[in-house]
């Protein structure tokens, strides 16, 4: 009897700790990490594709705006800005988003899977686009147009504005 109330038990343990691993709602160490969800506009695919536009890369961020680099039929390339006032702004980009990347890996950071890729961010900054990446071993802020700049972040605070 003691051993059937001991193999019981323990399915009871097994069937518990089976269920604690297959919570949905259980903090994982990405979340507790990662903390805030991304901001994504709500059907901007559909959206760009009613501009007639195509994804290049996706910039989602904690919080508005959120920036996608696109392209027209003619392969010109654009950021669309979704903010979550419902507004939409397009900006052209003087300078492709492939050769952005090709800069950044110039500079020594490396940009060779997915994952690394995801530290390269579009950043809208006082009406104005900046490309950013750090990867904890460095930082570079580039203009749209691919030319190194000061951290915007930094100059905002020296002027009292926020971003």
């Amino acid at each position: 009897m003691k051993k059937l109330a001991a193999v019981l038990i323990f399915f009871v343990m097994a069937g518990l700790l089976a269920g604690c691993a297959t919570n949905p709602n259980r903090i994982t160490e990405q979340n507790a990490i990662a903390g805030d969800q991304l901001y994504i506009a709500d059907h901007y695919k559909e959206k760009l594709a009613a501009m007639k536009l195509v994804e290049v890369a996706a910039m989602p961020y904690f919080h508005s705006p959120f920036i996608v680099v696109v392209a027209d039929g003619a392969g010109q390339q654009s950021a669309v800005i979704f903010r979550d006032d419902a507004t939409t702004t397009k900006v052209p980009l003087p300078v492709a988003y492939e050769q952005i990347t090709r800069m950044v890996q110039q500079r020594g950071f490396d940009l060779s899977t997915e994952a690394s890729r995801w530290n390269l961010h579009l950043f809208e900054i006082n009406g104005k686009l900046y490309w950013e990446i750090g990867d904890g071993q460095g930082e570079l802020v580039m203009d749209i147009e691919g030319h190194e700049a000061a951290d915007p972040f930094e100059q905002d605070e020296l002027n009292g504005t926020s971003s």
